[in-house]
């Protein structure tokens, strides 16, 4: 490789470290803040009921959203199996995002909190859970017989 050629090749390394750079700075800018999801919390909290669903859109947001939701996101609510179990949703989104496992749920509600939506959304074939095994699953009600 002539010396030309190679005194040019150390300048990659600069520009891709002002390419990357700029990369972060643009996502950065697009992060919700943690003020929105905790009003968000709090909206949600004031409307749900013990039997209803809260859902973050779009599916990466559910660790942040889990992070901020604590206690409203419980085990049947983040581990759901079942969609018709849930009388109504929450779905809590950033940019217009939907979950698409709730397209069949019709939206009762739209309340914008900051950079998130909140989605009151109805389910339309709701069943009732007659009798939920988890209720039955702790220590002091199980036994083991071999």
């Amino acid at each position: 490789m002539p010396a030309k050629k190679r005194h040019y090749a150390f300048a990659i390394l600069p520009a891709l470290a002002a390419i990357e750079l700029a990369a972060h700075a643009v996502e950065v800018r697009g992060a919700v803040a943690d003020a929105d999801y905790e009003a968000a919390a709090k909206e949600v909290a004031a409307k749900a009921n013990s039997e209803d669903l809260v859902v973050f859109a779009p599916g990466w947001s559910d660790p942040i959203g889990r992070q901020h939701f604590g206690p409203l996101v419980t085990a049947e609510r983040a581990g759901f199996t079942d969609l018709t179990r849930f009388p109504r949703a929450f779905e809590v989104a950033q940019g217009g995002a939907r979950r698409s496992e709730l397209d069949w749920y019709s939206v009762e509600s739209e309340t914008k909190v900051g950079a998130l939506v909140v989605r009151t959304l109805k389910n339309p074939t709701y069943e009732p859970v007659l009798d939920d095994l988890l209720e039955h699953v702790a220590p002091q009600k199980m036994s083991v017989h071999v």
